[in-house]
């Protein structure tokens, strides 16, 4: 059985953890937990294989398992193509394009690992 997956998988923050915004006359500094995958959505899958084997048949479980996996493998995928990485860039080069204020000369971005 071969199968073929396309999903939207979006990236980010979950900001019911640990999120700290602390402006000082000096600076701006943001605290808040690593990006990361927040969603896979699948848009098409399609079977390119589908050949039963002389001893082992597939069956309609055999296909619903695989997939049912589908998801958590694009989310992986996801994960290891560095997309939670970009977003933190993101996050960051869009606070420095929109924070101005006339004080604050510096403005400091920190991610919060889980303990």
């Amino acid at each position: 059985m071969k199968l073929h997956g396309t999903f939207v998988a979006k990236a980010g923050f979950d900001l019911q953890q640990d999120l700290s915004i602390d402006i000082r006359p000096d600076e701006i500094i943001v605290q808040l937990p690593h990006a990361q995958i927040l969603g896979v959505e699948q848009e098409q899958v399609d079977v390119l294989a589908f050949e039963n084997g002389l001893w082992n048949r597939i069956s309609g479980q055999d296909l619903q398992g695989e997939l049912s996996m589908l998801p958590q493998l694009a989310s992986e995928k996801a994960a290891e193509s560095g997309l939670p990485a970009e977003a933190e860039r993101t996050l960051q080069r869009q606070l420095e394009e929109r924070v101005h204020t006339p004080t604050a000369t510096a403005f400091d971005l920190q991610r919060r690992t889980k303990d």
